[in-house]
């Protein structure tokens, strides 16, 4: 099984600045990228999830910042990202396929 999500958002013209839907899954502050790397910097990564909606196994797959951040996402995946598990027709959860877009963002993680 296969797992599509998407995000919607209707604009309003009379409301002003618009912000457009996220469209990432994870969020992760950090305080530098590496040389190179510009932020925020995507990485999508496939992932097996269980039918229980345990993370089995990720794969970084693509996105602009693979290279060198790849595994650090699957890492913060598996520890920390909680899916949905796919559904079959008799409405049973099952073992799915799904993609998880993680953001790193440069900047002070340090709270005040």
């Amino acid at each position: 099984m296969g797992v599509f999500r998407s995000a919607t958002a209707w604009a309003i013209p009379s409301a002003g600045n618009i912000v457009p839907p996220s469209n990432v899954d994870l969020d992760m502050a950090v305080n530098a990228l590496p040389a190179r790397v510009k932020s925020p910097a995507v990485v999508n990564a496939e992932i097996i999830v269980d039918a229980s909606g345990i993370v089995q196994k990720c794969t970084p797959n693509w996105g602009d910042a693979i290279a060198v951040l790849g595994e650090s996402a699957c890492r913060q995946v598996q520890a920390s990202w909680h899916p949905q598990p796919a559904h079959d027709a008799s409405g049973a959860s099952t073992r799915s396929l799904q993609v998880v877009r993680v953001r790193f963002t440069a900047g002070n993680t340090s709270a005040n």
